[in-house]
């Protein structure tokens, strides 16, 4: 884990969480039933830049990332 990866923003949309890790690039997590146990983390997508701001709403996710611009993901559903 590299000390660049420093949590810059949160955005939650149905049960995901999204982090914007800085150099670390954007974190996907699923809130498990039990919140007791924690975040599960599902994924990560590196920019080659700063994930600096992230926001999430109806399963589009929007990651300002320093000089590579402004990311539009759009997140699948999840097979079970």
């Amino acid at each position: 884990v590299s000390s660049d990866y420093i949590t810059n923003a949160v955005s939650a949309d149905n049960n995901f969480v999204y982090l914007a890790n800085g150099a670390g690039g954007l974190y996907v997590a699923e809130i498990p039933e039990n919140q007791a146990d924690g975040l599960t983390i599902l994924g990560t997508m590196n920019f080659n830049s700063s994930a600096n701001y992230v926001q999430a709403s109806d399963n589009l996710i929007f990651v300002a990332s320093g000089t590579g611009g402004i990311k539009i993901i759009q997140r699948c559903p999840r097979k079970k």
